[in-house]
């Protein structure tokens, strides 16, 4: 977000809450995407790593490539 220059400082924390709320809308290759994309800017409330450490946990990444399992695991550490 940090490249289209907006300012807004409850950007992100909107964004997070909607990804919790809506997650049966987001495929496990999105929740990888999101939560890369949150890592990067160093956002994202420990709701939100909470969030996808419980969907870890669950049946949503159990057919994820090598690849997206292990952006997944970098981008959560």
């Amino acid at each position: 977000m940090d490249w289209y220059c907006i300012s807004d400082p409850t950007l992100w924390v909107n964004l997070e809450t909607y990804v919790i709320r809506k997650e049966t809308m987001f495929s496990p290759q999105s929740f990888i995407a999101i939560l890369s994309h949150f890592s990067a800017q160093s956002e994202g409330s420990r709701d939100f790593y909470d969030f996808i450490e419980f969907q870890y946990n669950s049946t949503v990444f159990d057919k994820v490539s090598t690849h997206e399992l292990i952006t997944l695991l970098y981008s959560y550490y």
